[in-house]
C-alpha cells in the first residue's frame, strides 16, 4: 500500500480488484477486498434493507447511507461495512462527519495504543472494532455512544459479496 502506485488484490488466483491503494481502500469492489485491505479489517455486519435502514439480526437499525437510497430494495440481504476509523465514540473521532448515525455499544475490550484506543464491542452478536482518538481511560462493560460516519460506510450484496452503489 505504501510503495505502490497501483495494486492488485487476488483471491484463489483470480483478480478481485485493481486500482490505486486509496481507490481500493475507499471503494472496495466487494466484501473480500474490504476485509483484506486495511488494519484492523473492515467491520462487516449482515442485515436486511428495510425502509431506509439496515435491520440487523438483533433488531438494531442502522440508517442506510444516503447514496444508497433508491438502489437497495426492501428485503434485500446486505452486509453493512464500516471501518474502525469511522466508528468512533462521540467526541473522539478524527473529523466530524456530516452524515452520521449513533449507536450505543458496550466495551468488551479496550486496547490503548497511545494517541488512540481500539475498542472491541459486540453488535448483533458479532465483534466490531471502533477507534477512540484523543482517548481517555475506558472500562470493560462501559457503554459508549458511537458515531457511525455513514458517508464512509459500505454496503455489499450478501449473496454475491459485491459492492452496492460504490461509484
Amino acid at each position: 500500500m505504501t510503495l505502490a502506485d497501483r495494486i492488485v488484490v487476488m483471491r484463489d488466483g483470480h483478480i478481485e480488484q485493481v486500482g490505486t491503494p486509496l481507490e481500493v481502500f475507499d471503494r472496495p469492489s466487494n466484501a473480500f477486498v474490504g476485509s483484506f485491505i486495511g488494519s484492523p479489517p473492515m467491520n462487516q455486519i449482515p442485515g436486511i434493507a428495510d425502509g431506509g435502514d439496515v435491520l440487523l439480526a438483533d433488531g438494531t437499525r442502522l440508517r442506510l447511507p444516503s447514496r444508497h437510497s433508491g438502489i437497495v430494495n426492501d428485503g434485500q440481504e446486505v452486509i453493512f461495512g464500516i471501518r474502525a476509523d469511522d466508528l468512533t465514540p462521540a467526541g473522539h473521532g478524527i473529523q466530524e462527519a456530516t452524515e452520521t448515525d449513533e449507536i450505543e455499544l458496550q466495551v468488551e475490550l479496550a486496547e490503548p495504543l497511545g494517541t488512540e484506543t481500539l475498542i472491541y464491542s459486540k453488535l448483533a452478536s458479532q465483534e466490531v472494532q471502533g477507534k477512540m482518538y484523543n482517548p481517555r481511560p475506558v472500562a470493560i462493560g462501559e457503554k459508549l455512544n458511537f458515531r457511525i460516519s455513514l458517508g464512509k460506510a459500505h454496503l455489499f450484496d450478501a449473496g454475491t459479496g459485491m459492492a452496492i452503489g460504490n461509484g
